[in-house]
């Protein structure tokens, strides 16, 4: 487990590409211990399963956002989901 942690943090593909090969179950509990650090944080995981978690946070990304930078736009495809780890965000509502 330390291992693949430490491979995890060098290469992240690799180690994400070997954990698909796994068996299920196997799959599930590798992905919790490696990504313990990340589920614990969002609270949004806290009641979800561990089959859900073990899928999502291999494909979670870190984005770091400057103060007053829009991350969305009116009409634009919803094609991501942000949790906000610090700081705080708003929406600007399009006048009528």
């Amino acid at each position: 487990m330390k291992r693949i942690k430490r491979d995890y943090k060098k290469d992240i593909t690799s180690v994400s590409e070997f954990v698909e090969e796994l068996p299920l179950n196997l799959k599930n509990s590798l992905s919790m211990h490696i990504y313990e650090q990340v589920y614990k944080r969002i609270d949004f995981l806290k009641s979800k399963s561990r089959t859900f978690i073990s899928w999502l946070c291999p494909l979670l990304k870190t984005f770091v956002a400057s103060p007053h930078e829009s991350i969305f736009y009116e009409g634009d495809a919803i094609t991501k989901i942000y949790f906000v780890k610090e700081g705080s965000c708003a929406y600007v509502m399009p006048k009528y």
